[in-house]
């Protein structure tokens, strides 16, 4: 399969990617808002799959044909059952903890991959960013305050009643 050489620089392709991530959550807790979840998921993909077309390459549908078991299987237990929950979940919960659960999928991939792979081993620098990341989900996930901010912070008194209604 032949790759595809880009124009841009791989810092601004990979930012660019960062930001459509980011704005994710928020797009889809604010679109859940108008059309049931699923569909909404639905649409999402569609449109994503019709985008990445172009970019695809030469051979891109050789590769499909040749791999469509493997592909049906991985999509199928990956992107549509991780999403459908989701998407799901997100009607439930806000969009800042729904960011922080999808957060915890590198940690626990780490965990897995110590415990499957034999010459993987856990170093300090590994143990400390273990325990930063789950600090930081932990703390977005049981925050209590208003609009996900920590309990007992008194920021929204000093801002526009508006702001936070």
């Amino acid at each position: 399969m032949k790759l595809v050489k880009y124009r841009f620089p791989s810092w601004l392709l990979a930012l660019f990617a960062c930001l459509l991530w980011s704005t994710a959550f928020v797009g889809v807790k604010y679109s859940i808002t108008f059309a049931p979840p699923l569909f909404v998921a639905g649409i999402r993909f569609f449109l994503a799959g019709l985008i990445l077309i172009p970019f695809a390459g030469e051979g891109y549908f050789k590769e499909i044909q040749g791999h469509f078991k493997l592909i049906v299987i991985v999509g199928f237990l990956q992107t549509f059952s991780v999403y459908l929950l989701f998407f799901l979940s997100l009607s439930r919960i806000k969009a800042s903890t729904g960011a922080a659960l999808v957060g915890l999928g590198p940690l626990i991939g780490a965990v897995l991959g110590h415990v499957f792979i034999k010459t993987d081993k856990f170093n300090r620098k590994k143990i400390i960013s273990f325990i930063l990341g789950i600090s930081g989900v932990t703390l977005v996930s049981l925050s209590g305050g208003k609009n996900g901010s920590l309990p007992n912070n008194n920021v929204y008194s000093k801002l526009p009643s508006w702001r936070y209604k």
